[in-house]
């Protein structure tokens, strides 16, 4: 009796020791589905970077294809609905968790993904191309960075980095299936929470969770929902070719809202055009990303590049990158701040082509057996963004450069005299791109 007695004691005492050492301010490890399955290392499945895998999928390319399509779909389709204000977004963060979504669905809701989708690609392809896609441009700048290894290890946030978050939220009492969450743990690696939506703590906890991307996140997330998606990003770089203490000047803006006196940035860097627009691309120093920036060329409007802005034309434009070619190109430093509030994305995506995923009688067997789930919304926080002389900043607060003492003295940068040179003192469309795929990681709009 007295063994039995000395038994419960030392369990009660382990539960009430453990119950103390968990944070009630973060998910817990029963709420938190994804930390149950590990990834398979198996490259030649998973498609995964970081284990090994050196070629992309067969099918990459009609991946490549689709994401970056959608991306600019989204991105026409936001400037429609904000056309006098700028922004910033993060598309393939959205795709991806599209394509996971395709793999959680039943036939038909699968179906009507895979056409909004735009192309000929199965969902194993989707869940090979999206690991690729996401594992590379993490590893890649992870391997850049460039620490000391005798330091304590820093966080990714404390150095130049890309970090996509995708999140899936699910009501409690819904049962999810080990083959979805091992799809997850293989290819998407994305955080999927099962918790009490109604519980008092569990906004606090939301906020822990997207705390290195946003201050204080407010989803908005009805507490009756049953399933939806977030999406988080932050990237922060220099620059691989750095702006010295000549490349800085002040000059008009004629923005939506008037002309504004703002620090530019002058440089030398490769031109990019087609008919309607022209541009540059900048390389980033550590990430494997490039700023794009393209602004309307001679008589045309914003609203007509981007309303040509289709997979093609990107290409095109991409394509007439000569590097016997570039161009004296002063870009204004700018800082957008997309504040704490997720914004939903049904309505867009609805009219973007995924007519009846938000619908109550779209069905995720895949994941849910009972077949009782249906998507309520998907969220996504936007980024905040500094684009200036010292690189760029994942927040609103990160400080323009106007000391030219802050930079390197005078150099050959922002001196050596091109024959064509571009002033963005009008509004443009900037993305920071894959070096690889091209596909826009972030997108968005200086007004």
């Amino acid at each position: 009796m007295k063994k039995k007695s000395a038994l419960l004691l030392a369990l009660l005492t382990g539960a009430v020791a453990l119950s103390a050492c968990a944070d009630p301010n973060r998910f817990s490890g029963g709420e938190v589905l994804s930390d149950a399955q590990k990834h398979s290392t198996d490259a030649k499945v998973t498609y995964n970077y970081t284990d090994g895998a050196a070629e992309p999928p067969q099918s990459y390319n009609n991946y490549v294809g689709s994401v970056t399509e959608l991306s600019l779909r989204l991105l026409r389709d936001r400037y429609a609905m904000q056309s006098d204000t700028p922004f910033v977004f993060a598309p393939s963060s959205t795709a991806v968790s599209l394509c996971q979504l395709a793999n959680a669905a039943s036939s038909d809701t699968r179906a009507d993904i895979m056409l909004g989708l735009g192309a000929e690609l199965t969902a194993e392809d989707l869940s090979q191309c999206s690991s690729y896609f996401k594992s590379r441009i993490r590893e890649v700048s992870q391997a850049n960075r460039q620490q000391d290894k005798d330091k304590e290890e820093t966080s990714p946030f404390d150095v130049p980095h890309v970090c996509l978050l995708n999140s899936m939220f699910v009501r409690d009492g819904n049962e999810i299936s080990t083959a979805f969450l091992q799809n997850n743990a293989d290819f998407f690696q994305s955080t999927v929470i099962r918790s009490d939506f109604a519980a008092e703590s569990f906004v606090t906890k939301q906020q822990s969770l997207f705390a290195d991307y946003v201050d204080k996140a407010d989803v908005g997330a009805d507490k009756k929902d049953l399933l939806y998606t977030v999406t988080a990003s932050s990237i922060t770089d220099t620059w691989l070719v750095p702006y010295d203490a000549n490349s800085l000047s002040e000059g008009s803006f004629h923005g939506a809202g008037g002309d504004t006196t703002v620090p530019f940035m002058t440089s030398n860097e490769s031109y990019i055009h087609t008919e309607n627009a022209e541009g540059i691309l900048k390389y980033t120093a550590k990430n494997p990303l490039k700023l794009l920036a393209i602004m309307p060329k001679g008589k045309a409007t914003l609203k007509e590049v981007l309303d040509t802005l289709n997979y093609s034309e990107y290409g095109t434009l991409l394509a007439s990158m000569d590097i016997k070619e570039s161009a004296q190109a002063a870009l204004p430093q700018f800082s957008l701040n997309s504040g704490n509030q997720a914004r939903p994305l049904s309505e867009q995506l609805q009219k973007a082509g995924f007519r009846t995923l938000f619908s109550e009688d779209t069905r995720f067997k895949t994941m849910n057996i009972s077949g009782k789930l249906h998507l309520n919304e998907m969220y996504e926080l936007e980024p905040s963004l500094t684009i200036s002389a010292s690189g760029i900043g994942d927040k609103a607060e990160e400080k323009i450069v106007t000391d030219k003492n802050a930079l390197t003295p005078g150099g050959d940068n922002a001196q050596q005299k091109s024959k064509r040179k571009l002033t963005f003192d009008k509004p443009f469309v900037f993305m920071l791109i894959d070096n690889e795929s091209n596909i826009p990681v972030y997108a968005g709009i200086y007004q």
